[in-house]
């Protein structure tokens, strides 16, 4: 292709381009007997950019407000779809609010409706989920030696235990009292 003129070398009916631009393609025809016959197709891009941000880190609980941001277009009237594990969610527009609950996958669409052009981008947000149980509440006349039953199934988690002077260790999920205490821990 040369300024944007094809000759149809193995006369074929049709070609593939690749254009980047809205481009008019012209072609020329000679028929064996000498008839010429000319003709032209115009090929439509339509650009966008979507870029798709947000917290992709939450513990649970917490919720990320996820943004769409379209660049790089002339489009004018293009709409927002929303995605959760590929199942459409209630959103409309450039933001959506994520509460999950487990690690997740957000796609939003941005759909053209005059060209039925869609353009995608998606996050994972990884949900730190876990288990932390201090034990369950109990009175005892005496404390001292007494080992307190906590549990995570959180794996390297850093472990704090408040009134820690009371405590043989309180970087450990299942301290043991040093002492004879009435304390909430």
């Amino acid at each position: 292709t040369q300024n944007n003129f094809i000759t149809s070398p193995t006369n074929n009916d049709t070609i593939t381009v690749w254009p980047t631009t809205t481009t008019t393609f012209y072609v020329d025809v000679t028929s064996p007997l000498g008839c010429a016959m000319s003709d032209s197709v115009t090929v439509g891009l339509v650009q966008l950019d979507v870029d798709l941000s947000g917290d992709s880190l939450l513990c649970l609980g917490e919720n990320s407000t996820l943004t769409a941001t379209v660049s790089n277009t002339t489009l004018q009237n293009y709409t927002y779809g929303w995605f959760e594990e590929g199942n459409q969610v209630v959103g409309t527009t450039s933001t959506l609010q994520a509460s999950p609950t487990n690690s997740t996958t957000y796609s939003v669409v941005i759909s053209d409706p005059n060209s039925s052009c869609t353009w995608t981008d998606s996050t994972l947000i990884v949900v730190d989920n876990f288990i932390v149980d201090a034990g369950q509440d109990t009175t005892l006349c005496s404390t001292d030696g007494y080992q307190l039953n906590g549990f995570t199934d959180g794996q390297g988690v850093t472990i704090a235990w408040d009134n820690g002077i009371y405590l043989d260790n309180t970087t450990i999920i299942d301290p043991t009292m040093n002492t004879d205490v009435s304390e909430d821990f």
